[in-house]
């Protein structure tokens, strides 16, 4: 296969997607999970937005906005998801 090719390209990009959800998951397996906002509860500034999920952060980390990773337990019915 030419390097440069688009089949090339897509298999590049697939394997580090991979290697970032491995990452990922690697780090979500070490870590602490804290779930500060359990579903059904509001958010803290704006009261009419309802978490439909657990949400919280991975302890000992953190992400560009200065906080522990956000992180999210479960999955929206399919009626629920945005198209």
């Amino acid at each position: 296969m030419k390097c440069g090719s688009t089949a090339c390209l897509m298999e590049s990009e697939t394997c580090m997607n991979d290697d970032f959800w491995c990452k990922l998951d690697e780090l979500v397996q070490s870590g602490d999970l804290v779930i500060d906002r359990p579903q059904g509860s509001a958010h803290p500034r704006y009261p009419d937005i309802i978490y439909p999920l657990d949400y919280g952060y991975l302890a000992g980390t953190t992400a560009a906005d200065g906080e522990g990773i956000d992180v999210w337990v479960g999955s929206l019915p399919a009626a629920s998801r945005p198209s």
